[in-house]
Parts: structure tokens; C-alpha cells; sequence
């Protein structure tokens, strides 16, 4: 089975785009096609979707707003050490299994839970 570069759980920090700079935790994953695309991180504005009141056989149904969360391409994020430096991530293959390590202290990238605030929804 194919490991990510980045995961859900890891600290990551948006390295370009309209909020470049911001930090989080990568929320959710999203693959398309067999490749890693796009990822939700918990430190960004959520996109406010807007939906009509409508009459439907003859019945009301109000107007409704709802919060999505923002998708950033996999490419505008870049993952963060524990002493918050960035560093990319190369997949080592020497003991027969796939590891994540950091590329600038070649240490190993630990897998940490998503916090439970973040898991569940705030509507």
C-alpha cells in the first residue's frame, strides 16, 4: 500500500497563496485518481455556502447557511518539524518498510491523532 507525504494530523503551514503564512493541522485528506490533491487545515476561514427558501408542493422550506471547509492543493503546504521549521518529506525504504522522515534532520515523522475539536462539526 502507497504512503502520503502528508497526512490527516500533521502540522503544516500554507507556503503560498491567499494565506500564505497561516498554520494548522491537516483535518482531511482528499485523493483523487490515486494521488493526494487537496487538503482541509483547521487554522483557515471556512467558505459560507448560502441556499434559497423555497416553495416545494406547496410546502416552505427556509434559507440556510452553512460553513464548508477550505480545500488548499497539497502543493501550497509544506509540513512542519517540532522545532516549527519546515522541511520536506522523503519516504525511506531501507529497513523494508515505508517511513516518513523529514528530509532536514532525517527524523522520523510521527503520526499524531486529529484533536477532537477538530473532528467534530461546528456548524
Amino acid at each position: 500500500m502507497s504512503i502520503s507525504k502528508i497526512q490527516s494530523g500533521d502540522k503544516v503551514k500554507v507556503i503560498s497563496g491567499s494565506y500564505k503564512g497561516n498554520t494548522g493541522i491537516i483535518k482531511k485528506v482528499f485523493i483523487k485518481e490515486g494521488k493526494t490533491t487537496r487538503v482541509t487545515i483547521s487554522g483557515l476561514p471556512k467558505i459560507t455556502k448560502f441556499r434559497k427558501a423555497v416553495t416545494y408542493n406547496g410546502e416552505k422550506y427556509p434559507g440556510i447557511q452553512t460553513f464548508i471547509d477550505r480545500k488548499i492543493n497539497i502543493t501550497n503546504v509544506a509540513l512542519l518539524t517540532e522545532d516549527n521549521v519546515l522541511s520536506k518529506v522523503k519516504i525511506d525504504t531501507s529497513n523494508g518498510k515505508r517511513v516518513r522522515k523529514f528530509k532536514k534532520n532525517d527524523k522520523e515523522v510521527s503520526k499524531q491523532p486529529i484533536p477532537e475539536e477538530l473532528t467534530t462539526p461546528n456548524n
